[in-house]
């Protein structure tokens, strides 16, 4: 290797990251494909969130991310990379397939001061 030449090695990742299409927010990571399995439901709660709604929203976080110069703003973005499951250090960050996936759950319908509060109760 010549002097004065530095080589670049780049490591890549794959992660398996799941997201709550009610809310946006991610819900977990996996090291590897999670297993699957379909099965029966009598009904299910539609997605208020579109899967590319999620995808925009890693990938603008992101450009800003490596966009940004200061280190308050580059912390802001690394923090909202991370809500979003996105391990950090990154470069770039390619979604190879969308699917959604119910997961089952309870709803339970909760009142307060007069207001209506969803909460969710897993099986």
């Amino acid at each position: 290797m010549e002097e004065g030449v530095v080589k670049r090695s780049i490591k890549t990742i794959k992660v398996w990251n799941l997201y709550d299409v009610i809310s946006g927010s991610w819900f977990a990571s996996f090291e590897s494909e999670p297993f699957l399995e379909e099965i029966a439901v009598e009904s299910v709660i539609q997605p208020r969130i579109k899967p590319a709604k999620i995808k925009n929203t890693i990938t603008k976080a992101l450009e800003k991310y490596l966009e940004v110069v200061t280190p308050k703003a580059k912390q802001r973005y690394a923090k909202k990379l991370e809500d979003m499951g996105i391990p950090l250090p990154v470069t770039s960050v390619e979604a190879d397939s969308i699917i959604e996936v119910f997961y089952p759950f309870y709803i339970s319908l909760l009142r307060r001061n007069g207001r209506e509060n969803y909460r969710n109760r897993w099986c």
